[in-house]
């Protein structure tokens, strides 16, 4: 052990130019980093258990619910209007960068206002404008969602690139306190009939609360999805490990949540996978059956620690885009540091 110094500082000075260099930089940068992700998870995890954010009474605040209408009013934007529909009790609009909609949109929603904003440059500084001033006239527990038609070509993950304004669009939304993202993407050659055959409110609609945890973002989540008035309400948790399955179950229990808990096994550490196989088994259709995947995410002040949240949230949206009558909501939670 005394000889240990003696031997670092020897190849020290007869390798430092053959390379030992690159390691002796690499080993402080390597502990500062390490050590600020281990004081960022610490802050985060104190914040997700901070009782002054806790949601105490669980009654959920009133929905709002903003349409984005695109170019025009298609089928798509018909089932969008029956999702609002289905939520009963919640404040409905649209909303829309492209002149001359009203009349096609008061065939599809004769009883809601649309309203045409004006375009200068791109359509996010107008569209987040129009949202604050929406935002700031309610209440701090109503939810303010903006719900996205998508109308895919094909249901491949290569969509994903083939629409960077919509996405572009969502990123930049879900970084807004009190606002969330609702996204509704439906196969071009699914939309089999008119407006009136897409308009129609559906008969199942399950709501599942994607959690990797009980804390104030999933209780947060399970305020909204019960807001979406579905027919019924679960929180789903994927572990990796069974062993780990009881301890989800005794943190949801001492939470008092009424909803029932799934834990589903991934064996193989494939988390699209499993999420996949789980939402097919209630057979939606985006018609008469739909599922609702609430994802609580969180949204931090400083870039570069985006990398370490919200890995899952990405491949539950890529997955997701896939399969025919599945809708994910993004619910964010504003953490500091």
């Amino acid at each position: 052990m005394r000889d240990e110094p003696l031997i670092l500082g020897v190849v020290v000075a007869t390798k430092f130019l053959k390379g030992a260099w690159v390691v002796i930089l690499m080993i402080p940068v390597l502990v500062f980093v390490m050590r600020s992700v281990k004081e960022h998870y610490a802050r985060v995890g104190e914040q997700l258990a901070e009782l002054a954010r806790r949601p105490h009474d669980r009654v959920p605040g009133n929905q709002h619910m903003v349409i984005l209408v695109n170019h025009s009013v298609d089928g798509v934007t018909a089932r969008a209007v029956g999702y609002t529909e289905a939520v009963r009790g919640a404040e409905v609009s649209g909303v829309t960068f492209t002149e001359g909609l009203e009349e096609e949109w008061a065939e599809v929603a004769p009883n809601l206002r649309l309203e045409v904003l004006s375009k200068e440059g791109l359509k996010e500084k107008p569209l987040l404008e129009y949202l604050h001033r929406r935002r700031a006239t309610l209440g701090e527990d109503d939810f303010v969602t903006v719900v996205v038609p998508e109308v895919l070509r094909r249901r491949r993950l290569i969509e994903v690139f083939t629409h960077p304004s919509v996405h572009r669009l969502k990123g930049g939304l879900l970084n807004e306190p009190g606002i969330q993202v609702l996204d509704i993407p439906v196969l071009q050659d699914e939309i089999s009939g008119g407006i009136d055959a897409e308009r129609h409110i559906f008969e199942e609609h399950h709501v599942i609360v994607l959690l990797s945890g009980v804390h104030n973002a999933t209780l947060q989540a399970i305020e909204y999805a019960e807001t979406l008035q579905g027919t019924d309400l679960k929180g789903l948790n994927i572990v990796f490990d069974d062993s780990k399955s009881d301890a989800i179950r005794d943190e949801w229990a001492a939470a008092g949540i009424p909803q029932e808990l799934e834990v589903e096994v991934s064996p193989f550490r494939d988390l699209g996978t499993t999420m996949t196989e789980y939402v097919r088994r209630f057979d939606a259709d985006g018609q008469d059956r739909v599922v609702t995947l609430v994802l609580p995410e969180f949204i931090v002040e400083k870039r570069r620690h985006q990398l370490l949240h919200n890995q899952t949230a990405l491949i539950v949206k890529g997955r997701m885009l896939l399969e025919p009558g599945a809708v994910v909501v993004s619910v964010p939670y504003i953490v500091e540091g």
